[in-house]
């Protein structure tokens, strides 16, 4: 298995709890100290894990808890901040998979992946842009230090194999589309340097 360098780019992939000023910080920290009092909603997950939607008259966020008791934050911001969003993506039998776009319309979702036994907390490339929910598959973009990758991710195993990306005119948000997926391969749709829509067949590896 061929382990996949993410290079997190602080301007895309900053949380929104960065965004809050240094005057209200403590506040801040406050809400997320006491946090079961300001609950709004809550989305129940498997293996023990829980989502809290939360907010006071300052900030809106979320709460992630694990079975084990650990709190973890997803996103903190101002109450009328609506430049970018975090939200649930997936949620696995080990995992749960965040959705995270920062603020500008040019900035690819990104892909927070947490672990609900350990508490891991990993940024892995953009969204994915297939997954398979019933195996726990999910296929995305991401980053070396000098290039790119498509990556399968077995969420069951924690196996990931890499494959060379396409080169596409895109240079942003949905440049990808996997039109069939299977055991033995998969074909990734997108649009060629020369504005040609092009479908590839790639086998998996083993």
């Amino acid at each position: 298995m061929r382990t996949v360098l993410y290079i997190l780019f602080t301007f895309i992939s900053t949380v929104s709890y960065g965004q809050i000023s240094g005057t209200d910080s403590d506040k801040a920290d406050l809400l997320i100290d006491n946090f079961q009092n300001h609950i709004d909603s809550t989305n129940q997950l498997t293996n023990g894990a829980k989502i809290f939607y939360i907010s006071d008259t300052l900030f809106k966020g979320m709460i992630l808890t694990l079975k084990n008791g650990e709190k973890i934050e997803l996103d903190l911001r101002y109450k009328d901040n609506f430049r970018g969003y975090t939200e649930l993506g997936a949620d696995f039998e080990n995992y749960v998979l965040v959705k995270h776009r920062g603020d500008g319309s040019g900035n690819p979702e990104q892909l927070r992946v947490i672990n609900k036994k350990t508490g891991e907390d990993k940024w892995l490339g953009n969204y994915p842009f297939y997954i398979d929910k019933e195996n726990e598959i999910g296929v995305y973009k991401a980053y070396t230090d000098s290039s790119s990758q498509i990556v399968v991710h077995d969420f069951s195993t924690d196996e990931t194999k890499t494959y060379p990306t396409p080169d596409t005119k895109c240079l942003c948000c949905e440049c990808f589309e996997i039109t069939q997926f299977d055991n033995e391969s998969f074909t990734i749709k997108f649009i060629d340097p020369q504005d040609n829509e092009t479908e590839l067949k790639v086998k998996r590896k083993k």
